[in-house]
């Protein structure tokens, strides 16, 4: 009796590929996109400079920390309203506690 042959998927390669940083990447002729720059990191860049003010509807004092960029914002019934990063708003507008002020 032969020993069991161990499963290889047919569309798995041979040999491992090589890291995608390593692979250039040529934009097509004429395009306006640049490869450096796409439109979505232009997107992400024109988000990231633009900020929101919230308001906190409770009393209690309360820090919460941005879930995208990390940032630490402090609540409280005598500062109820703050400027916060565009990209953490939407994470604090979906609970009861924060509405757009």
């Amino acid at each position: 009796m032969r020993a069991p042959r161990p499963f290889v998927s047919p569309n798995r390669p041979s040999q491992p590929l090589p890291p995608a940083a390593s692979q250039p990447i040529a934009a097509a002729a004429g395009s306006r996109t640049s490869v450096a720059n796409p439109p979505a990191a232009q997107q992400l860049a024109a988000e990231s400079a633009s900020s929101i003010k919230v308001r906190y509807l409770e009393s209690s004092p309360v820090r919460v920390r941005g879930l995208v960029t990390g940032s630490s914002y402090l609540f409280s019934a005598t500062e109820p309203a703050k400027e916060i990063d565009a990209r953490d708003a939407a994470s604090l507008l979906n609970t009861r506690f924060f509405r757009r002020a």
